[in-house]
This record gives C-alpha cells, sequence and structure tokens, in this order.
C-alpha cells in the first residue's frame, strides 16, 4: 500500500530553524580513535567519545616506533599518542612502513616495549559517557535536543532461538529465506544484519545464519553540559577550530545511569535530533 497523501501544515515562531539528526555506534576500541564508529548525519563534522584505542611497539630514546604487530593502517599523521616514556604533546609524525611509525618527540627512558595509546586527532579523549558533537557549520543559536538509544547486542552468536524472545539478525549466512521465516521472520522482510524479529517456535535457524539477543546499553539518559550558545560561531568568516577542525560549533553531552556519569556499552546506537536557528533575528516574544 502506498502511503497516504495528507496536508500538513507547521508553524513555527523560530526564523530559519535547522534540524540536524545524526547516529552513530558506541566503539570505545575502534582503531579510529574517537570512541565511536559508523557516523550517520549531515551537517556533522565528528562525534567523539572515551578511546582506548591502543598499539604494542618497540621504542629507544627516540622518535621512532617499530615492531608495532597488529599494523598501521588504522593510523594516521596528527594522532596523539600516550605511553611509558612518549613525552606529554606528542603525536604521530609519519608512517613509515606496516609495523613502524615517527612521532614529533622522542621519548626517553631507555628501551621499552609496550602500550601505546591514541586518539583521532582532536579528540580529548573525554571521560565516561561524554559525547561531544563537532558540528561543520556556523548557527547563531541553539534551540533544543534530543538522544535515544537503540540496544547493543550480546555479542554471543547463535544457532537456535527459543518462541517468544526476540533476536537480531548478525549473520545471514547460508541459511534460506524459508528458513527464517519458520523461526519467526515475518514474510515481506528480507533477512539482512541487523533485522530484529521475535521468535515464532524452538529450535535450530538451519543453515549457517546466526542471531543475539539485545543486552542493555547500560544507561538511561542523556544530558546537556554546559550552555551550547557560548559555543556557537555564528559567522562564517569567523569560523573556528574547534577540537582540531574547523567548525560552527560543538555541543558537550553526558550520559547517566541512575544520576552516575556511565559510558554506554559498546554497540549501542546513539541517535540524536538537534534544533538551532541560522538567524540572527528574534520572533516576537523571544527565540
Amino acid at each position: 500500500m502506498s502511503n497516504r497523501r495528507y496536508k500538513q501544515f507547521y508553524y513555527t515562531f523560530h526564523k530559519k530553524p535547522v534540524q540536524l539528526d545524526l547516529n552513530f555506534i558506541v566503539d570505545s576500541t575502534n582503531g579510529n580513535g574517537m570512541g565511536i564508529r559508523s557516523l550517520k548525519g549531515q551537517g556533522i563534522a565528528s562525534v567523539f567519545m572515551n578511546t582506548s584505542a591502543s598499539f604494542t611497539a618497540t621504542y629507544n630514546n627516540s622518535v621512532n616506533l617499530t615492531g608495532i604487530p597488529g599494523g598501521t593502517s588504522a593510523l594516521s599523521i596528527g594522532m596523539p599518542v600516550q605511553g611509558t616514556g612518549i613525552p606529554a604533546g606528542a603525536i604521530i609524525a609519519s608512517i613509515v612502513s606496516s609495523s613502524a611509525i615517527t612521532i614529533s618527540l622522542a621519548t626517553t627512558g631507555g628501551a621499552h616495549t609496550g602500550s601505546v595509546t591514541y586518539q583521532a586527532p582532536g579528540n580529548p579523549n573525554p571521560g565516561a559517557g561524554i559525547i561531544i558533537v563537532n558540528l561543520q557549520d556556523c548557527y547563531n543559536r541553539y534551540l533544543y535536543g534530543s538522544a535515544g538509544f537503540g540496544s547493543p547486542v550480546s555479542g554471543t552468536p547463535l544457532t537456535s532461538v527459543t518462541a517468544n524472545s526476540t533476536y537480531v539478525i548478525v549473520s545471514v549466512g547460508s541459511t534460506t529465506l524459508a528458513q527464517w521465516q519458520a523461526v519467526g521472520l515475518p514474510k515481506g522482510i528480507t533477512p539482512a544484519v541487523g533485522v530484529v524479529f521475535i521468535a515464532s517456535s524452538t529450535g535450530a535457524i538451519g543453515g549457517s545464519g546466526a542471531v543475539e539477543a539485545s543486552i542493555f546499553s547500560g544507561v538511561d539518559h542523556v544530558e546537556l553540559l554546559g550552555d551550547p550558545n557560548q559555543t556557537i560561531i555564528s559567522n562564517a568568516g569567523s569560523q573556528a577550530v574547534i577540537l582540531g577542525q574547523a567548525s560552527g560549533a560543538y555541543i558537550v553531552s553526558q550520559c547517566y545511569f541512575e544520576g552516575t556519569p556511565t559510558a554506554p556499552v559498546n554497540g549501542t546506537v546513539i541517535g540524536m535530533s538537534i534544533l538551532l536557528s541560522s538567524s540572527s533575528q528574534s520572533a516576537t516574544g523571544g527565540e
């Protein structure tokens, strides 16, 4: 059935309102050093959260870090690095090979082999549950924001289901459409990673497909921190470098669980909506 046609009238006192919608997946261990992955949303320069990204390297009173066993494909020039004997403020200066890099400041303390942590350029690596949204463009005023959560999956793939339980497909594999429908996938829905369904029976799925159960994200709400109108650049000609990037604003929020600052479980999907004004004029009654 096609979408119903209807007339819609929408009035607002706001002048030139702009709504930005974004979503991303919390991933503190991701090699990008952002603390998140899969950012989607126009007008968003970046999103930063706490990251524990790291690699192992060997170094000895020089700028050379060698013997990186996991490779250097996730690393980039400008990433801040920290570790035993690495001076504060050091960044990656060059990618020498798949197992070696140089940094901007020579290490101290003699020979050392150990963990080196790093962040994406501009990521200040905030505390647990902090979300920094960096906007691409300039605006005049922050008006409103909201956020919601999508539950992560358990991390334990299952090849069988229990009736009336909820599952998320994590691998379609060789399981046929008929087999997915036999365990509860509604007709008309194509099996794909991320599809959720309620199992209609108990038993094996069949084929090599797999599902996982959803788990609690670990947080119950998000609160805005500070006054975002103080971190908005309203004049494009005065666009600032905020958190290491050309930006029109940054907005900081905190995730909580029962009043305590808390990091969402990795794999949690966070969606946010931000309403801003791109006009310097005020409507009657204020804006």
